[in-house]
């Protein structure tokens, strides 16, 4: 048995009685909840979270694994620390609620791992962690999440005002093309060397910088 497998045990019964104890004082303002289903729910609550942090490690051990500038052992040791924030639920148990905590939650674990990444780096392999270019296949998988969530958004925003009709749909679908259509055309002038790597990508990140710092902002306030 792994010397973690006690620490995950106590993370998922923690973290997952907190939020069926949490989601229970919300919803019985409004309704009525059976009994027998807040015993269901407060018993099989360890298992998701359990779930979710065992699949969280296949995902970054996978990542891992193949990688020789890190040094594993040191880097399960410390990244693992980082589920103690499946801890901050608990706090609702104490009247204290923190406004979108599991956005706030996943965003610092996020960058608790990429910190983890980085202590456990060979120390000549340090100076080019933050300039590698293979991270640009995580940006653009996070960019086209990103697009996803703004189609959907703002589908449902001109359903809101203008109702289910074929404009709507159109409408959006032809913005997401569109997007993706420049998206590819600054892409292959980039690879095909017209338009400088470095100043494409400073360009990306002077635009979504913006973008996610509001997105943000109106998340938690």
């Amino acid at each position: 048995m792994s010397k973690y497998t006690f620490f995950y045990i106590f993370i998922a019964i923690v973290s997952g009685v907190s939020l069926q104890l949490n989601w229970i004082s919300n919803a019985s303002i409004s309704t009525t909840i059976n009994s027998t289903e807040i015993i269901f729910r407060i018993m099989l609550a360890p298992i998701p979270v359990w779930i979710l942090m065992k699949f969280v490690d296949y995902i970054i051990y996978t990542i891992v694994k193949n990688n020789h500038s890190i040094e594993k052992a040191h880097f399960k040791d410390l990244y693992r620390k980082g589920y103690i924030l499946f801890l901050v639920p608990i706090l609702g148990m104490f009247g204290i609620k923190i406004p979108s905590g599991s956005t706030i939650i996943i965003l610092i674990f996020i960058l608790w791992v990429i910190w983890s990444f980085y202590r456990s780096s060979n120390i000549s392999d340090k100076k080019e962690f933050f300039i590698s270019t293979n991270y640009i296949v995580i940006l653009f998988f996070f960019s086209g999440f990103s697009g996803l969530i703004y189609q959907i958004v703002w589908q449902r925003m001109l359903f809101t005002f203008f109702g289910v009709n074929i404009e709507s749909v159109t409408t959006i679908v032809i913005l997401f093309m569109l997007g993706i259509g420049i998206g590819s055309l600054v892409g292959g002038w980039t690879i095909a060397g017209f338009i400088s790597k470095d100043k494409a990508i400073l360009t990306n990140f002077g635009l979504q910088i913006p973008l996610f710092v509001i997105g943000i902002y109106k998340i938690i306030f």
